[in-house]
């Protein structure tokens, strides 16, 4: 478990990757949530709204770029007891 010195950061995504097989489901995306915002995601079908949802929770893998959750690195790799409930 890797954690950062940002504090004030909730989360953190920088340059997150998602592809099914040969579909890209998430291309580069980057934000940065800190202590008391609030944000929406909104998008159309297929955007890859609960793809970067269930991947910054730790249950769904991704490709590439990085998530961090109050300072703590989320693996790119599904944990297994996350999956599990």
């Amino acid at each position: 478990m890797v954690t950062t010195d940002q504090p004030d950061l909730v989360v953190n995504v920088r340059d997150f990757h998602k592809r099914y097989r040969k579909q890209t489901a998430v291309e580069g995306v980057s934000f940065a949530i800190r202590k008391g915002e609030i944000y929406g995601l909104i998008g159309p079908d297929g955007a890859g709204k609960s793809s970067l949802m269930k991947a910054i929770s730790g249950i769904l893998t991704y490709d590439s770029g990085s998530i961090e959750v109050f300072g703590t690195l989320i693996s790119s790799e599904a944990s297994a007891e996350s999956v599990k409930g």
